[in-house]
């Protein structure tokens, strides 16, 4: 393939394995740039006992990692102070490619890159403030509380300084209306996720059994799981499945109390595919705003019914495939509702509107190159 551009792309992780929803946007990003032409020299961060990936390599020109160290005053936010590598600096200064920043912590140089002669995007992946201030509130430990309040408050303050000369490119328009209207920055426009769920593979008829399926690793999704088994499916006797990475101690022991439960730990990517595809409804609340969750899209794209509540569809143009419900009795009572309701023509025929209308990876593709060049 000839290149007929070339890209610096800044990455606060390396985007591999895919884990998270963060690093399935920045992957299939990548990709879908490299099929454009596009040449990509790859930067990211990562600990010393990380694995390097060779599973990036053919999709870039060359790819440079640095050390997650502190650097830089005490006033910016922890995940800026830990990427600002002089080195990092010295190699987006060597040439005037376009630059993409994966997320606000990928800015601490900001300042010293925007020109008008240079064309830099900035990913917005969620309202990390916001996210910090949900968080804080869930949280019984005072110190972390504080050190959220601290962080979010950094993070607010460094938001204020960005420059105006750059494209914040969001992942829903309710967080390009915020850079727009309380940060008065009016190149934020916004860019749906790239992921591989964007066509419809959702089989007709009936499934067996409800799913709840997310990294178990993460304190939101955990609790959010544990009310669930405790207030819903103690009181609903429908088969329920719950897969994803790292359950806790906590969550094997709580699943094991039901018989009609069960836990798949750490499903790959072929694995978790078939279960959603085999369900006959996912149970996906949030207890945090998540705007457009991969893990919901994942299910819209491969699934069947899907239950969320409000947080889990804040600026989500996926709510016409949902239906919601924000207590334990509504979710209980959608389950028994949908159980023995088939999945049909109509339902597919609304999901392939909504992924060709947004999370058309070529199309999102076209309209960032636009941006970059």
């Amino acid at each position: 393939m000839s290149i007929t551009r070339r890209l610096h792309i800044v990455c606060p992780a390396a985007p591999w394995p895919l884990t998270s929803g963060s690093t399935i946007d920045m992957f299939y990003r990548i990709r879908s740039l490299h099929a454009e032409g596009v040449g990509i020299i790859l930067h990211y961060f990562s600990l010393p006992e990380d694995r390097h990936p060779t599973e990036l390599n053919p999709y870039c020109e060359s790819i440079h990692i640095y050390p997650l160290v502190k650097r830089g005053s005490s006033h910016l936010p922890k995940s800026i102070r830990l990427r600002l590598d002089p080195a990092l600096l010295a190699r987006l200064q060597q040439d005037q490619y376009p630059v993409l920043l994966e997320g606000l912590s990928c800015c601490g140089f900001i300042d010293k890159l925007a020109s008008e002669q240079r064309k830099i995007v900035v990913r917005i992946q969620q309202l990390q403030h916001r996210y910090l201030q949900e968080r804080a509130k869930t949280t019984r430990h005072p110190l972390e509380w504080m050190r959220s309040q601290i962080e979010r408050k950094k993070l607010l303050r460094f938001k204020r300084q960005l420059p105006s000369s750059v494209i914040y490119a969001c992942v829903n328009q309710g967080q390009s209306d915020y850079y727009k209207e309380h940060l008065r920055l009016a190149t934020a426009t916004s860019l749906p996720v790239f992921s591989p769920y964007d066509t419809v593979r959702s089989r007709e008829g009936l499934g067996s059994f409800c799913l709840f399926q997310g990294n178990l690793s993460e304190k939101e999704t955990e609790k959010t799981l544990v009310w669930l088994l405790t207030k819903v499916f103690s009181r609903v006797h429908i088969p329920f499945v719950i897969a994803g990475q790292s359950p806790s101690a906590r969550i094997e022991k709580l699943v094991h109390l039901y018989q009609h439960t069960c836990l798949v730990a750490d499903p790959g990517e072929a694995e978790l595919d078939d279960l959603i595809q085999k369900a006959q409804t996912h149970v996906l609340p949030s207890s945090i705003s998540s705007g457009t969750s991969l893990r919901l899209l994942h299910a819209v794209s491969m699934g069947r019914h899907c239950i969320c509540n409000a947080n889990a569809l804040r600026d989500s143009p996926l709510k016409e495939a949902c239906y919601s419900t924000e207590t334990a009795a509504g979710i209980a009572s959608l389950i028994t509702q949908l159980q023995h309701r088939p999945f049909g023509e109509e339902e597919i025929l609304i999901r392939k509107r909504l992924l060709q209308e947004t999370f058309d990876n070529q199309k999102n593709t076209k309209t960032l190159i636009g941006y970059l060049w």
